[in-house]
């Protein structure tokens, strides 16, 4: 019984990686945050620097975090996670930048809500990962833009 459900729900998520592939060239914004990229040189096995970063096949998740007291929460752009248990609870390894509202609300509440995004999220120009992945809360309100864009941002009880 369990076993067939979950490898179907492994086969939808294989099937979601694969609609998540970003095309598009990466944003002023976003490449700002990579300084540099080595790309190994295909003449003498060399690094080579280049401000390109590598197109990557993964899924494409958003970590959103609850703000403390009057701060806001808290919504990023997350590629590098990992389901390390599913009971007792179920718990993923992820990877977020220091430094941000982000980080300091997980830290300090450790807990969030990880969303797969799907090609409706990453479709189109890519606006809801630039706006996401390539802007600081503490410079842009994300949840009223995320409402212009069409994806508003729905609230459980504190």
């Amino acid at each position: 019984g369990g076993s067939g459900a979950c490898e179907k729900r492994e086969a939808k998520a294989r099937a979601r990686s694969s609609a998540n592939k970003m095309r598009s060239s990466p944003t002023k914004p976003l490449a700002a945050l990579v300084l540099f990229f080595f790309s190994l040189a295909r003449r003498g096995g060399a690094l080579q620097p280049t401000s390109t970063p590598p197109l990557i096949d993964v899924p494409v998740y958003s970590l959103s975090t609850r703000g403390e007291g009057s701060e806001p929460d808290t919504m990023n752009i997350l590629t590098y996670a990992t389901p390390v248990s599913v009971r007792p609870a179920r718990m993923w390894a992820v990877s977020l930048f220091r430094g941000t509202a982000s980080h300091a609300n997980f830290a300090r509440e450790r807990r969030g809500i990880l969303q797969l995004l799907g090609p409706d999220h990453l479709g189109g120009d890519g606006g809801l990962v630039r706006l996401l992945g390539g802007t600081s809360g503490g410079d842009v309100d994300k949840r009223a833009a995320c409402g212009e864009m069409g994806f508003p941002w729905r609230r459980r009880g504190r």
